[in-house]
Order: structure tokens, then sequence, then C-alpha cells
């Protein structure tokens, strides 16, 4: 798999197109985007703004000069002049010889691209009346009448005019995308062995150790290995204030050392970093068609073939009612012009180009942008609990031991270090100053949403949850009324005998609090979906005043209520176990914190807090208001238009012009979202 130079989107090793440029052989998805770089040396809609406004100057050129031959027809002295000299011929074949760059520079692709896509669409509607126009003028020099080579040339400069526009809107929305494409640094301080050595950033490997001054960028993923220091995530969150990283805190490529000296060990280089990803999602996220579009994509497939057949008549009728064939040829070609549905197509790819580079901007990453589009249609949303609502570091508090401690610590130790899930992580965490020898296990086994099992000496530990316990027969004295139920529990066994009961305290995340003020403006119906303890669940649904939830379930009881619900809705989690949850929900949305397996599973990544999807909702709603006001804009000024075309008010050229205002509407309304706050 290889990325295309020009566009940068993935390309196979089968189809890829290799060039060699500058001494250097470079990939391809295909030959216009070959055509574009070599040209303009420029990448993505950048290449492609360079390239019109290279065609622009030069079939402007030529076009221009078609205009003035032709204006000057129109003055009566010249006319004469003409006719006296029998030179009118002659101001034709020059229009005509003035023309052919015009047809081959600006026309060529419409009438290449009408015919490769074997469809009907806006390069139909154009290659069919130049064309028209064109070649009918053509035959007009041989008979010695009128010839409408201003009108082809005007209609192709016009049109590319509008292609400018659209290409000038997503090369702005790039530029917004590029804020993401940080220079990470060259060089890198690497320590092996308590001697530090300067390396290239390409040469970092997994597992080195790596050191970062104050002010330098981050080239790796990673955790800290020890000390405090101050990192700005900007990038990422959204927000400009830094935010200290602890020891065995996550930092990632790209993020800026505000304060302090990280040493931290690299656990992800190159395109597996999280910047990477990023990219590489919002790249892919631009290919994917939203509902909207396929609607205004569907509408222009229908209305392509109505408008000719409109032309047609248009034609036929001014020649037999009226017996003005010129007149008809004129006004049919003015519809075709007109009728373009060149606004119908603008009208949601910028919008929503600039959506996915303002969400960017926000810290979250959409990765299917009708997401956007299906995010204002929720009914409901449902939240996992641990990681989610609440802290992932839970706090041991409480611990009863029905047998020896410390001779049954170690295995305890040794089973929850082959665990995820936050509560084994707060046991080790309680426990990690212990000097104790652990034990090597055998046939570790995890089940998610209850718990882990394992072998040591031929008997078996069960360190879970109730559920977990009473499947292995190990029963739980009722005399156990010392441990909390409101609490997280976690019960530890061997060979079938109750050892030891944890209770751990949860509390809610602040930013849950401040998120859950702001989803409340969109009347969403909130439900916890847990898999801990019924009271521990009940506890945290009355601290929220949420209404529905349901507490001891496994990853296939959340799937399945997921399913049964028909309304779109959103669900909002964190862990491994979430995963099958996020992908079944219409719109899936992963914290920050999340597991690398629930993040590919969502549509929405919130790369800081939980305020970020409300903030996202908000853009949502607006750029749905933007896209409806522009498919209304383009739908009907293009009905007006081909009614006062079809009764011969408006001739060829003012129906280009007419066309691009509508385009030109449709890109400055689109572009009020990169002035959105």
């Amino acid at each position: 798999m290889k990325i295309c130079t020009q566009c940068e989107l993935p390309v196979s090793d089968q189809t890829v197109v290799l060039k060699k440029i500058h001494g250097e052989e470079l990939p391809f998805c295909c030959s216009g985007c070959s055509f574009t770089y070599s040209i303009t040396g420029e990448k993505g809609q950048e290449g492609i703004s360079m390239l019109y406004v290279g065609k622009m100057v030069l079939g402007g050129f030529f076009a221009m000069n078609v205009m003035l031959l032709s204006f000057l027809t129109y003055s009566s002295e010249f006319t004469k002049a003409l006719q006296i000299g029998n030179l009118h011929n002659l101001n034709n074949i020059i229009q005509l010889i003035m023309a052919v760059p015009v047809i081959l520079i600006l026309g060529l692709p419409y009438l290449r691209s009408a015919i490769q896509n074997r469809r009907f669409d806006t390069d139909t509607l154009i290659a069919i009346g130049t064309f028209t126009a064109f070649f009918f003028s053509v035959y007009q020099i041989v008979i010695g009448g009128k010839v409408y080579f201003d009108t082809a040339c005007m209609i192709l400069f016009l049109v590319t005019t509008g292609r400018l526009l659209e290409s000038s809107g997503k090369a702005r929305a790039s530029r917004m995308l590029e804020k993401l494409k940080v220079q990470l640094p060259h060089k890198v301080i690497k320590i092996h062995q308590n001697t530090e050595t300067e390396i290239n950033t390409s040469e970092i490997q997994i597992g080195d150790i790596i050191k970062i001054k104050t002010g330098e960028r981050i080239p790796a993923d990673g955790y800290v290995l020890w000390d405090t220091v101050a990192v700005n995530e900007a990038m990422f969150t959204g927000e400009s204030k830094w935010i200290e990283k602890h020891p065995h805190d996550k930092v990632y490529a790209g993020t800026v050392v505000t304060d302090g000296i990280l040493t931290m060990k690299v656990e992800k280089i190159g395109e597996e970093t999280s910047l990477s990803n990023i990219q590489r999602l919002s790249q892919m996220a631009k290919l994917r068609e939203t509902r909207l579009q396929k609607l205004a994509d569907k509408i222009a497939s229908y209305f392509t073939p109505a408008v000719l057949i409109i032309a047609l008549l248009c034609f036929l009728g001014w020649w037999f009612i009226d017996n003005n064939a010129l007149k008809g040829f004129e006004s049919a070609l003015a519809v075709l012009i007109v009728a373009c549905p060149c606004a119908l197509g603008l009208a949601t790819p910028i919008a929503q180009y600039l959506a996915l580079s303002k969400t960017a901007e926000i810290g979250v990453i959409v990765q299917d942008l009708d997401t956007l589009d299906k995010l204002h249609l929720a009914k409901r949303i449902y939240y996992d609990k641990t990681g989610t609502i609440t802290e992932a570091n839970f706090t041991l508090y409480q611990e009863v031991w029905l047998k020896d401690k410390f001779t049954y610590l170690p295995s305890l130790l040794a089973i929850e270090q082959h665990s995820n899930h936050p509560l084994a992580k707060s046991i080790l965490n309680y426990y990690k100053n212990a000097d104790l020898t652990l034990p090597v296990l055998q046939n570790v086994q995890n089940y998610a949403g209850k718990g882990i099992v394992a072998e040591y000496e031929n008997k078996k530990i069960v360190c879970g949850n109730e559920k977990l316990l009473l499947e292995h027969e190990v029963a739980i004295p009722h005399e156990l009324v010392t441990v909390s139920e409101e609490l997280p529990v976690v019960y530890y066994a061997l060979d079938k005998e109750l050892v030891a009961v944890f209770a751990f305290e949860d509390k809610v995340r602040d930013d849950f609090r401040i998120f859950q003020e702001k989803i409340h403006e969109y009347y969403l119906e909130e439900i916890i979906l847990s898999g801990d303890h019924e009271k521990s669940v009940k506890r945290i649904a009355q601290q929220l005043n949420i209404k529905k939830w349901y507490h001891s379930m496994v990853p296939q009881d959340k799937l399945d209520i997921i399913k049964q619900d028909k309304d779109v809705n959103i669900m909002l989690a964190d862990g491994i176990n979430d995963a099958p949850a996020l992908a079944e929900a219409e719109i899936g949305v992963a914290v920050s914190k999340a597991e690398d397996i629930a993040k590919q599973s969502a549509d929405i990544i919130l790369m800081g807090d939980l305020w970020q999807l409300t903030e996202v909702m908000r853009l949502a709603k607006f750029v749905r208001k933007i896209v409806i006001s522009n498919l209304f804009w383009a739908f009907f000024y293009n009905l007006i238009a081909i009614a006062l075309a079809l009764f011969g008010y408006i001739n060829p050229v003012f129906s280009a012009v007419a066309m691009v205002v509508s385009s030109l509407f449709v890109v400055v309304n689109s572009n009020r979202i990169y002035y959105w706050n």
C-alpha cells in the first residue's frame, strides 16, 4: 500500500501510477494526480487550485480575445466595414483559431469526464452545451451564418471560475487540517545504560528510553518514566492549557513539553502514533459520502437528463411554433448552461469538508462524515460507567481477608498483572511497594465483564465479580456485611475457597457534570450500561439523576440493548469490552483515554474532555442548517433560471454568469463554517 503524492490518499500496489519527477520516482493514484503534481509541484487541493489558475490564465487569454472580436461585430460601424471588405468570414475564422485552445485547455477535461463517468452529471451538461456551440459555429462558418464561439468560450471560462472557487474552498479546509501535520524534531536524545546519545528521530525503536527538553515536541507515543512534567496537548484537546504528566501517564507525538525535562519510554512510532492515526482518519473521512451528499447526487442524476429533454423541447418549440431555429438553439443552449447543477454538487461537500476541519480544530476526530448529519437525529445516549462517567482509577478503600494475607497476596498480584481492568490496576497500584516474589501462573483466561481465571500448582485462582465466582462454584458467605454493596467489589478465591474481598471507591468525573449540563439542551434520554454491581450503578445514577440504568452487563448484553434500539442513538464509552456496542451504535463515541480497539470501533474520538461532544453536536446543527440552505438555493435558483432561459429571457453567456453566481453563493455561505465559534 502506497500514498498518492498529490492527493495523499491510499493506493494499492496494483493500481499505483509511478512517475519520475526531478529524478525521483513518485507514486500517484491516477494520471490526473500525476499531471497536476508535475505541473504545479503542490499537493492536495492547493495543487488543484494552482492548476485551475494556470488553466484560467491560458484559457482566459484566448477566451477574452474571442469575446473582443465577437463584441466588435455588435458595432454597426464595424459590421459595415467587415461587409465592405468582405472580411466577415475572416473574423469568424480568427475567432475559431482563438477558440480552439480554449476548447482544448478548458473544454476537453469536461468532455473526458462526461465520457468516462458514463452517467448524467454536471460535466455532461457543460460538455454538451459548449461542444454543441463550438461545432455548430464551425458549421455556420461554412454556410456563412452566425457563430457562437464567444458563448462556448465564456461558458468554459466561467465554469472553470466556479471550479476554482470550489477548489479554493476545499484548499482552505485542507489548510485547517494541515495544522495537525506538525514538524517533529529531526534529532532526539536516547538513554541507554545511563549513557545519552543523540540519534535521528527515524532511528527511534519501540522500547527506547528518550529525553525531551522544555520547548521541544515529543517525537513518539509512550509514557512518562519518572518526574513530573507539563505538556501542551492543544492539538489534541483543543485547549491551550498545559497538562501535568506524572510517571506512567501517556504522552503523544506532536505535543510540546512546556516545563521540565521529559524522560519517556517509547510505545508507538511512525505511522502507529496517535498523530499519524488522526491524520489518516481525517483523510479517509473526506472520501466517505454522507446521506445528504447521496441525496444531492441522486437529484442531479435525474435532474440532468430532465434538463436535456427540456432543452430539446425548447429548441423544437421555438423552431416549429415561432419558426425561429436560431432563437431555439440559443434558448436551448441557455437552458443547458444555466441548469448545470454545479451549485447542487457543491452544496454538501464544501460545507462538510470545512466541518471536518473544524472538528479537528476542536480536538475531535470524526471518522465518518455521515455521523455529523445523524447527530441531530439522536433520541438517546448510552453511557458506560467506569472510565466514562466515573474516574477509571478506582481507590481501594476496604479489604477483608478470610485467610492469611501474606501467604495469598503474591498469587493475587500475579493474576491481576494479566488484567487490563481498572479495578485490577487499582489493586496493583495499592500494593506497588510490596517487595514480593510473584509466582508464574498457567492457563490465564480473561472473561470480559467478569474477571480473570488462572492456575497455580494445579489449583484454580479466580478473581472477579460475584457472577464469575458462582460460575466456578465458589460460595460467598452472607456474613461479609462489612463490605458495602453499593461500591465495586472484587472477590479473590483459590481452589474454590474465598480468600479475600476488596471494595473500591469511584467518583464522577468533573468534566462529566459539565458535559451533562450541556447535553440536557438536546433533550436526549440518558441510559447507563455497566458491568458493575447493581447498587454501585444505582448510586451513580441517583447522583446524576439518570432514570434508566442497567447493571452486571457483559459485552453481549450491551450489544443486545443497542441492537434493539431502532432510533438514532449515541454510545459513549472507553473500554475494550465496549467495542462491540460502539461499533453497533448509530454514533459510537470513544473518550480520550479509551483503549485502541474502542477508538477503532467508534465514529467519533474525543481527544480531550467530554464537553467536546456537545461542541461537535452544536457544530453539526449549524452545518446542517448551512447544507439545507445551500440545497434550497441551488435547486430553486436553477428552476427559476431554467424558466427564464426556456422563454428566451436570458442568453447563453448570461446563463453562464448566473450559474457562477449560484456556485459563488454556495461557496460563500459554506465558508461561514470557517468563522463558526
